[in-house]
């Protein structure tokens, strides 16, 4: 029995400081690719609230090891044994709470790889622990991105906001967002609906950002074009859709054989379910049983109540979307 003990210890022992030995080769750099991590990579807010704690958790489990190392060291007696398990314990469920995390991040960026499994034989989870924390490591083209809002006066620096709008376009369209070109603003370019239509025409796809002058913060996005050669336009891929960003809130076609557009005014969303008119100062939101996005007396884009309300527009932004 002792014999079986004195293996086991080896043997933990031996695994520990192999693992201890990797971690701490690369500490400092694995700390700094988990905060970049945490500013760049996470859409959700319940995804951030989730992780925030990781980086001390990491942290406080390389400094467990450490102890665990300096005390192999200093006593190697068999009372050590239990001890050095349940510590080892308490980082393995570091690693499963990593995990679950990478889960829940997959689900909005299939990009990121953290893996530990602890089924894998000890090589490979080396491996593992080597390539912890890469993240596309050809370009992490978010940045560039977040770059295109710099001068954005309705995105702003609101990161969480840009993330939901990406998270929707990428589930929408199935392609990966590389990019926004900044193709029109209303208040440098021009108030009427000709304006909109002389920068917006023939740039699919686009994004649509309004801002109102009660701060409600609403638009779409679509792969049509803008183009006044057939006012009303159906999507046949049914990836237009509008959003709130107040309500954090994606409202798909509720029927996509209905006309997703309609290209005679300013930006306009189905059934007058969103509108802004020749002078696009002014816009309404409309909802009814036909209504193409928003069910009925839903007015979450706008915050009013009942089926209808008038917009008084601060500012129209138009970006042109570059998918891969």
């Amino acid at each position: 029995m002792n014999k079986n003990k004195e293996e086991l210890k080896l043997n933990i022992q031996q695994i520990f400081t192999k693992i201890r030995s990797e971690i701490n080769n690369r500490e400092d750099q694995l700390l700094i690719e988990v905060d970049q991590k945490f500013e760049n990579i996470f859409y959700k807010e319940d995804i951030v609230k989730e992780s925030e704690k990781l980086p001390i958790k990491i942290k406080d489990s390389l400094e467990k090891g450490k102890i665990i190392d300096s005390r192999q060291k200093e006593n190697n007696n068999k009372n050590n044994l239990c001890s050095l398990i349940n510590d080892c314990i308490n980082i393995e469920n570091v690693i499963k709470e990593i995990n679950i995390i990478n889960d829940n991040i997959k689900k909005c960026d299939d990009s990121i790889e953290i893996k530990f499994d602890q089924n894998e034989n000890i090589d490979k989870l080396l491996q593992n622990i080597k390539n912890f924390g890469k993240i596309n490591s050809s370009k992490n083209y978010k940045n560039e991105i977040y770059k295109s809002f710099k001068s954005s006066s309705i995105i702003k620096d609101d990161i969480n906001k840009l993330n939901n709008i990406i998270c929707w376009i990428k589930e929408k369209t199935n392609k990966e967002v590389i990019n926004f070109e900044s193709i029109f603003k209303m208040k440098e370019n021009g108030y009427d609906s000709k304006d909109f239509h002389k920068y917006c025409d023939d740039k699919e796809p686009t994004l649509i950002l309004v801002k109102t002058t009660k701060d409600k913060i609403f638009g779409g996005f679509t792969p049509l074009n803008w183009k006044n050669n057939i006012s009303s336009k159906i999507d046949d891929s049914n990836q237009t859709f509008i959003f709130s960003l107040n309500a954090m809130k994606k409202y798909d076609l509720i029927n996509k054989n209905n006309y997703a557009i309609i290209t005679s005014e300013g930006p306009y969303f189905g059934d007058c379910d969103f509108r802004l008119r020749s002078n696009m100062k002014n816009g309404e939101s409309y909802t009814n049983n036909n209504s193409h996005f928003l069910s009925n007396n839903n007015l979450d884009l706008t915050g009013g109540k009942g089926n209808h309300e008038n917009i008084e527009t601060e500012e129209l932004e138009v970006y042109k979307v570059i998918l891969k």
